[in-house]
């Protein structure tokens, strides 16, 4: 394949992707068209085959597109955070940026990739365990620096983190998107470094986050 071929492919691949989170996000899994991503993408029906071998093979190739290139910048994040609470306030603004910058994939994530099958789930927790770990990395690191409690329940922590991001945006897509989702980054480090502190640590670690 020549390098113009090469990028000509390439930049079919990217359409079919973003095509797929506006259809998915606009009519949902279910009866999202593959005839009309391909459409909507500017290619032929069959052309989107040649790329994923199904509609499923599609909706896990666009969560693993875009969670890679979210988990690139929150690594940025992360390397440039010189305390753990830093950090965790660095991953809460990622997380809720990435996700107000994208509202078609939040929708994608947060209502259709619930409604999959089980071997569309399967392929999302593959796609993001890398990340996490990155929340349980963050958590460790706290507990050894201090910024949290030192007998801290790292695994259960991360599913506290985790999923109030996680239900923080499930509700602002299912408000219809009607504040400032970013916003809500300052005020939600701050809950969770309290609730992550130990005795006497929590104000300086909110305090610190914020700074962050």
């Amino acid at each position: 394949m020549t390098a113009k071929a090469a990028t000509a492919s390439a930049e079919r691949y990217q359409a079919i992707l973003e095509a797929a989170e506006r259809v998915i996000a606009e009519s949902g899994f279910a009866r999202a068209q593959v005839s009309r991503i391909a459409r909507e993408a500017g290619v032929a029906g069959g052309t989107v085959y040649l790329y994923f071998e199904s509609k499923n093979d599609l909706l896990v190739s666009l969560f693993r597109e875009r969670f890679q290139a979210f988990l690139a910048e929150l690594d940025g994040t992360l390397a440039q955070a010189e305390t753990a609470a830093q950090a965790l306030a660095g991953l809460v603004r990622t997380h809720l940026a990435a996700l107000a910058e994208r509202p078609h994939m939040a929708v994608v994530t947060q209502i259709e990739l619930r409604q999959a099958d089980p071997d569309i789930r399967r392929g999302i927790q593959a796609v993001l365990s890398p990340y996490l770990d990155r929340i349980a990395d963050v958590l460790a690191r706290g507990a050894r620096d201090g910024s949290f409690a030192r007998d801290l329940d790292v695994r259960l922590a991360k599913k506290m983190v985790f999923g109030t991001l996680d239900q923080c945006v499930t509700a602002w897509v299912m408000s219809g998107r009607k504040y400032d989702l970013a916003g809500l980054a300052p005020g939600l480090t701050g809950l969770l470094l309290h609730g992550l502190a130990g005795p006497g640590g929590s104000r300086a670690a909110a305090r610190e986050g914020r700074g962050g």
